[in-house]
């Protein structure tokens, strides 16, 4: 959740603690009943000792500003502020489909990928979905939904190969899982050359974006030797 300020809250709901702020504020300035008054001859002897500690008849001031404070500060915490949140990359409230291209053209700015990759996924699981990765490297492997944290630990162990990955195995699996899972979305990292299989897998994208969601994202232009 984002407000006009550039803030969001992981826990909005969290926030409805601020409305108990006057209770606690009520609760710090209750005052004990007072004593009972009972007779004592000898009182006139106490009357000229100076007593050494004083407790005052209600909270002071500043500790009730410092109490309430706190506790303010307890309910910011457990809404979960975020600073100046990334924009959502993918929508959707089924499994994320995220396709990484590893092969060598994705050497050269494979650390914003990984980066990219990773907010993706972590957006996912944030909004409650399931996350799928697929590396070009895998083949006709079929993507597997599964925790966004086991996908953010498939991305970190990933690693760019020396090779450029065949791609027509693995637009087969790409089809039949998005074929299988109506309310899934996909997010193609794409290396951006035209490897065997590339286009099989864009077609296969492309016929598919009438009924999923489909993002492409293309990252720096190799080299041109």
């Amino acid at each position: 959740m984002m407000f006009g300020a550039p803030i969001a809250f992981a826990a909005p709901v969290a926030l409805l603690g601020l409305f108990l702020l006057p209770a606690i504020w009520w609760l710090l300035r209750v005052t004990p009943p007072a004593p009972a008054r009972t007779p004592f001859p000898p009182l006139r002897l106490l009357l000229g000792l100076k007593r050494e500690e004083e407790t005052p008849a209600r909270t002071p001031p500043w500790l009730l500003v410092l109490r309430l404070a706190v506790a303010a500060a307890v309910v910011l915490a457990m809404a979960g502020p975020s600073w100046r949140p990334a924009a959502p990359i993918q929508t959707g409230a089924g499994p994320l489909l995220l396709i990484l291209d590893d092969g060598w053209a994705a050497a050269p700015d494979w650390r914003a990928r990984v980066e990219f990759a990773s907010t993706a996924a972590r957006q996912a699981g944030d909004s409650g979905r399931s996350v799928a990765v697929v590396l070009a490297s895998d083949g006709a492997v079929s993507p597997v939904p599964g925790a966004a944290d086991d996908a953010l630990a498939r991305i970190a162990a990933a690693k760019p190969r020396p090779y450029a990955p065949t791609r027509s195995a693995q637009a087969a699996a790409v089809a039949a899982f998005l074929d299988a899972t109506p309310r899934a979305s996909a997010l193609w990292l794409a290396d951006g050359i035209s490897a065997e299989g590339e286009g099989a897998l864009a077609a296969a994208l492309r016929a598919r974006a009438t009924s999923h969601r489909i993002v492409v994202a293309l990252g720096a232009p190799p080299p041109p030797a």
